[in-house]
């Protein structure tokens, strides 16, 4: 009885491992309002200087309730007055070869500011696209590193952020973390 035990612990654990990585990015805080735990993680990928350009893309991951959901925030030079619809795609590239296709939960308006510094001003706009990922979904982003992203609407194009193998490890090892209490 004793082995039998070992074992279930063993594939048990082994099972978990699956999906649970290191976690080291994941914070469990408690929410001040409602006194629910919730998991967050954030990663920056590429890189955005309001007077030199760029474009950088902030991943902000939230899990309340077992539900997880991400905000996009989009940063890039120009100014860009495009709402995006509610279902505008994102579509993600993995390494294995699968793409991934997730559309947004609700509508976005573009925020445009200017600063100035040296006698210049510079123009940058700032989009913030949030996604309910399936389970499915997070599976498939915590077994493979994301090589290409594009968010994907007519007759427009935002820049992908230079994709940077461990910024991609990262977000997959957080999708890891928060598939083991997905619900």
């Amino acid at each position: 009885m004793k082995k039998i035990w070992i074992l279930s612990l063993t594939l048990l654990a082994s099972g978990l491992g699956t999906y649970a990585k290191n976690c080291k990015s994941v914070k469990d805080k408690k929410d001040a309002f409602s006194d629910k735990m919730e998991r967050t993680a954030k990663v920056s990928i590429g890189k955005f200087n309001p007077m030199g350009g760029g474009v950088k893309w902030l991943w902000e991951f939230l899990q309340a309730d077992g539900a997880t959901t991400f905000k996009l925030s989009v940063a890039m030079t120009g100014e860009f007055n495009q709402p995006f619809e509610q279902g505008t795609p994102l579509l993600l590239k993995l390494e294995n070869g699968q793409l991934i296709k997730l559309e947004t939960i609700n509508s976005s308006n573009p925020v445009t500011q200017a600063i100035t510094g040296s006698g210049t001003v510079a123009i940058f706009t700032t989009y913030m696209l949030s996604f309910k990922p399936s389970k499915e979904e997070l599976i498939a982003l915590s077994q493979s590193v994301i090589t290409d992203l594009k968010v994907d609407i007519p007759d427009r194009t935002i820049k992908s952020p230079k994709v940077v193998n461990n910024q991609m490890e990262q977000i997959m090892d957080i999708c890891g973390c928060l598939l083991a209490t997905h619900q």
